[in-house]
């Protein structure tokens, strides 16, 4: 454990890593590239919709055979049991297991059809929401980026603007 920290130590300490980043100049697509993948809200928005989708999936599932497994206890009376009042589980009753596979399926549901269109509604809202915070996000990168053009060519007016009231002032 020892050895390791020593080698990472002396890797960090003797081979130069640069400090500071290079200086690149940033195209709009890139800026937009980097903020559709990277932002919180089309990750949120994207796990909206497989929820959805998986709502929409459960809704139509009620339209399909359902198939479960079971395991049930049976008691039975015997017919040597005595008649009193109490039963004894066991001594009076024949207890038996039952194990086996059941299927249902539903012929009539009023709600089914109202439940999968909601559900279906529901996948069409997340892909408007999804598009809307993508088209946000891009609205604001773009917002950003044409003013930071704007802030560098306002600044080099007003340095151009600056030199020529200096050579002015000088005559």
């Amino acid at each position: 454990m020892h050895l390791r920290i020593l080698i990472i130590t002396f890797i960090f300490i003797y081979i130069p890593f640069p400090l500071y980043p290079t200086r690149n100049r940033v195209s709009l697509k890139e800026c937009v590239t980097i903020a559709l993948e990277n932002h919180p809200d089309i990750m949120i928005e994207r796990e909206r919709q497989k929820k959805s989708l998986a709502n929409y999936r459960l809704a139509k599932s009620r339209n399909k055979l359902s198939i479960n497994a079971e395991m049930k206890t049976i008691e039975r009376l015997k017919d040597d049991a005595s008649s009193s009042g109490a039963k004894i589980p066991g001594k009076d009753t024949k207890i038996g297991l039952f194990a086996g596979p059941t299927f249902t399926y539903n012929l009539i549901d009023p709600r089914k059809s109202k439940m999968e269109d909601s559900a279906r509604i529901s996948v069409d809202i997340s892909k408007m929401n999804l598009q809307k915070v993508e088209s946000d996000i891009v609205y604001s990168v773009k917002k950003t980026y044409y003013g930071y053009l704007f802030a560098r060519e306002s600044k080099n007016l007003r340095l151009r603007l600056k030199n020529k009231f200096i050579i002015k002032l000088k005559k």
